[in-house]
């Protein structure tokens, strides 16, 4: 199983893919602090409650931000099954 990160182009209606991760070298973190945020992203304002960390050794973290809690917390389970 793979998760695939892809950056869209609205232009052209499309993805290009960035990464292709195995589930099992993934990591993901719910607890979210300043300190490690301020690592990933310059954005100064995003909700905690629609939003977590998503990692894997030797790449890019990544803050990844839902539109809603109830789909973020769909994405952590279903990643973390």
């Amino acid at each position: 199983n793979q998760l695939i990160i892809c950056k869209t182009n609205s232009k052209h209606s499309s993805f290009k893919i960035k990464h292709q991760i195995d589930l099992n070298r993934l990591w993901l973190s719910l607890n979210l602090n300043d300190c490690i945020t301020s690592e990933i992203t310059s954005l100064t304002y995003f909700d905690h409650n629609r939003t977590f960390i998503i990692g894997w050794p030797i790449a890019e973290n990544f803050l990844v931000e839902f539109d809603t809690k109830i789909i973020r917390d769909t994405w952590n389970d279903r990643i973390q099954s």
